[in-house]
């Protein structure tokens, strides 16, 4: 009977012994499947993969990438080789004018005199003072003059404006000669009106023969229009370039004559051109007077161009420092971004605002964050310029500090363009794991292609990457999807 007893109650301990072990053994594997990220390993070889592609097989590249809660470094290759950035160095101009100019710092586009006031009429000059407000556009310029024209309507002396908050200096250093009149790369004044570009609008006559019917926006008495362009035959609905339905659209060197030239099919929709103005602050002055005569204010003088004392504020356009830096960020704008750059001088220093002496406060602030500023070279604000070289790691560094000490760098990161959703990243990083995850400075042109910000991942973690690629012949659009692959995998880290 004992015998038995102890048999049962052995047999019934085995069942409960190796019943548990085959339960631990079947379902734990997956329950830590579950929540564990990809290795950093895993995560080196799949980029390893990526970076095999044929498409980047001529290029040089520099990439970096760290788990800012850990601050683990999850990949690097050539980080501290000096690339074109491209656009990415934007980051760079935008981090250093919010530390330096400080989030409450407003621009501001003046109107003053240096006269008296009798009844409606100004005895003296009225000045337009460009303060280097790259968000001035003609909307705000005839809302301005119609508040004027409530209080004035006669000035018996000039129209001056007032250039004198930037040095004379209107081209990047190191920028290409034939990107002019491109409109990426405008014209820089402290004077600024619709970044200083016009758009051209072409579009056929009403019969064969006729001149090609031409519109341009906004226009001013310093734009002048030479109309070469003709209406033909052709059945091509199209934008593409054919011999029936080539239209060239330029501007001459020297001034602000605009050439319209070769032939548009009766059946074309209306094409638009844009291009930069060679004198912006005479385009911004002229366009300013025709707003005012607009609402009736005559004005007996000339326009001129001066520097004024008067300390007579009757006017002013205002723009806050946020919305520069989401315009330069989100939209990639070039011109924002170097009269951003410039302003930094002028008010820091109290001189004419310049590029060299801007960037000599910014290589300050970034070696006040230990970013070595003797390892770059920074020549402009936007990136245009060929001569701008800069590492993964040193924009690693910079993020890195941007994350970590919101909420100051909020307006940063916030201005970044967002996968999926908007700006330069809007019909990139559309998947499920991408979309509203991917924060982003995008850089492109013809040799370069940059990607530089954060990621969001499934586990929780953030990311900072640098992605830099130089020197390739393939397609920049090429380049920027192999770029994206690299994200999509650590999205999915």
């Amino acid at each position: 009977m004992n015998s038995t007893y102890n048999n049962i109650i052995l047999l019934f301990a085995l069942i409960v012994l190796f019943g548990c072990s085959a339960t631990k053994t079947t379902t734990s594997p997956q329950i830590i499947q579950s929540h564990q990220p990809p290795s950093t390993i895993s995560i080196q070889s799949q980029i390893d993969t990526l970076l095999n592609n044929p498409v980047l097989s001529e290029a040089s590249i520099g990439i970096k990438i760290v788990d800012l809660n850990s601050s683990e470094i999850l990949y690097e290759k050539n980080s501290t080789k000096l690339l074109r950035p491209a656009s990415n160095l934007k980051l760079i101009t935008t981090s250093a004018a919010l530390a330096l100019l400080k989030k409450d710092f407003w621009f501001k586009t003046e109107v003053l005199h240096d006269g008296k006031i009798t009844g409606k009429t100004l005895d003296g000059n009225l000045y337009l003072r460009g303060c280097g407000d790259p968000l001035v556009t003609a909307e705000s310029l005839d809302s301005l003059a119609r508040m004027l024209s409530k209080n004035i309507n006669t000035v018996t002396g000039n129209l001056i404006g007032d250039v004198s908050y930037f040095d004379d200096v209107y081209w990047g250093k190191g920028w290409l000669w034939d990107d002019e009149p491109e409109a990426f790369a405008a014209f820089i004044s402290p004077l600024t009106m619709n970044f200083n570009v016009v758009k051209v609008y072409v579009r056929p006559g009403r019969k064969e023969g006729d001149s090609a019917v031409i519109r341009v926006e906004p226009l001013s008495d310093q734009i002048k229009i030479e109309n070469y362009a003709l209406t033909s035959s052709g059945g091509i609905d199209s934008r593409t370039d054919s011999i029936l339905n080539h239209i060239i659209v330029t501007r001459q060197a020297n001034d602000d004559t605009i050439i319209i030239a070769g032939s548009i099919s009766l059946k074309s929709v209306t094409r638009e051109f844009s291009l930069s103005v060679k004198n912006p602050e005479f385009h911004s002055l002229a366009l300013f007077r025709q707003k005012l005569e607009s609402y009736n204010v005559k004005i007996f003088g000339d326009n001129l161009f001066d520097t004024t004392r008067s300390s007579r504020v009757i006017g002013s356009i205002n723009n806050k420092l946020d919305t520069v830096i989401f315009e330069i960020n989100k939209r990639s704008n070039n011109l924002a971004s170097e009269n951003l750059l410039k302003t930094i001088s002028s008010e820091l220093l109290l001189q004419r605002g310049s590029s060299q002496q801007s960037i000599f406060l910014i290589k300050k602030f970034l070696s006040s964050i230990e970013i070595d500023t003797s390892k770059f070279i920074m020549m402009d604000g936007s990136g245009l310029s060929r001569y701008n070289l800069v590492s993964a790691d040193a924009f690693i560094k910079l993020l890195t500090y941007i994350y970590k000490n919101k909420p100051e760098y909020d307006i940063i990161y916030n201005s970044l363009p967002v996968g999926g959703i908007d700006g330069t990243l809007k019909n990139r990083f559309t998947t499920s794991s991408t979309k509203g995850n991917v924060r982003a400075k995008t850089g492109t042109y013809s040799d370069a292609v940059a990607l530089s910000g954060y990621v969001n991942t499934v586990s929780g973690a953030t990311l900072a990457f640098s992605i830099l690629v130089n020197n390739f012949t393939n397609n920049t659009k090429e380049i920027s999807k192999a770029i994206d692959a690299i994200v999509e995998v650590l999205a999915g880290y």
